[in-house]
């Protein structure tokens, strides 16, 4: 048998015909207690990896480019990365674990494993929906569209004229690149726009969020909401009105590394209406750069905040990126 070099590294693609001379399987260490670690690859480049000292098992994806074999173990942000160096028995192969000594690996199953990423993704996506359900039942949404910006103004006006309890809203126009999202709080109101997003084709059901200081660099398709000479001219008026507002960056990771990013715009004002409405005016008039004539207002409430508005499953919606 070729000697193959096995490398644990990227998210797989597809399965090479040199994974005939290596098996897919079961493999262990055949240890006992504490060090027993097991793994096994699926012939569609899964898997999963588990340690007896963790007490967990995680997936695996792996792949094969000829010479070597790379997997990737689902443990982000790092996500590690194990080599695995087969002998001439096909049955016995050498996992080495970085910054550890290497270790024999013995084939015992042939049978491929389940498949336990798409199982994960089942689970997450059931636990989505019934979150969608609860979030549907516990909000209220309550839309109007008007006509002319001097109606839009009047009504952003009113949404901070409140000074208690929290809400949100969404405006958008057909003519606008994206939405303004409103969120009050008590007597503070915060004002967001995005100005990109990068976004992954399809997203895991079970993304977890973060922001960063910095702007994220991927090679996910991008939609540019807001020029960069737009973006400056918004802080240097923004700065100009002694506005506080921030550039924020968000992350959203999956099991494989980063599926969506954006870039947007936050800014937050206390008990000043007329400020928040000069704020929606400047940024329709310049930052869209165009002549809405009739827009739609989404107000949300939580339940029992607000009478007289009609329960929708749309309520569910709270940012403003990718709407």
């Amino acid at each position: 048998m070729t000697r193959i070099s096995v490398i644990l590294a990227i998210v797989g693609i597809g399965i090479a015909s040199a994974f005939a001379e290596f098996p897919v399987g079961h493999w262990s260490n055949k240890k006992q207690g504490f060090e027993v670690v097991n793994f096994g690859l699926r012939a569609d480049g899964g898997g999963y990896f588990s340690a007896s000292m963790s007490q967990s098992t995680t997936v695996v994806r792996w792949e094969n480019d000829g010479d070597t074999i790379r997997i990737k173990i689902a443990a982000p942000p790092e996500n590690p990365t194990f080599v695995f160096l087969p002998t001439d028995d096909p049955k016995v192969g050498r996992l080495k674990i970085p910054n550890l000594s290497s270790q024999e690996f013995y084939l015992v199953n042939e049978d491929e494993p389940e498949d336990l990423e798409a199982q994960a993704k089942v689970r997450a996506e059931e636990e989505n929906a019934k979150e969608r359900e609860m979030m549907r039942k516990s909000l209220l949404r309550e839309e109007v569209t008007v006509t002319g910006l001097k109606a839009l103004l009047e009504q952003v006006e009113q949404f901070a004229e409140v000074t208690e309890g929290t809400g949100f809203c969404f405006i958008k126009a057909n003519d606008w690149p994206t939405v303004i999202q409103l969120n009050r709080f008590n007597k503070r109101i915060s004002i967001t726009v995005c100005l990109e997003l990068g976004q992954a084709k399809e997203l895991s059901p079970n993304l977890t969020s973060r922001y960063t200081t910095e702007e994220p660099k991927s090679d996910l398709p991008r939609t540019v909401f807001v020029s960069t000479k737009k973006r400056e001219e918004l802080r240097k008026w923004a700065a100009g009105m002694q506005l506080k507002h921030r550039v924020e960056f968000r992350e959203m990771m999956g099991t494989w590394g980063l599926e969506e990013h954006s870039t947007s715009f936050y800014a937050h004002i206390d008990e000043d209406p007329e400020k928040v409405a000069d704020v929606i005016k400047y940024i329709s008039e310049t930052v869209f750069d165009e002549n809405a004539s009739e827009f739609v207002i989404t107000h949300v409430t939580r339940i029992g905040e607000q009478a007289g508005a009609d329960r929708s499953d749309a309520a569910a919606e709270t940012k403003p990126c990718g709407q």
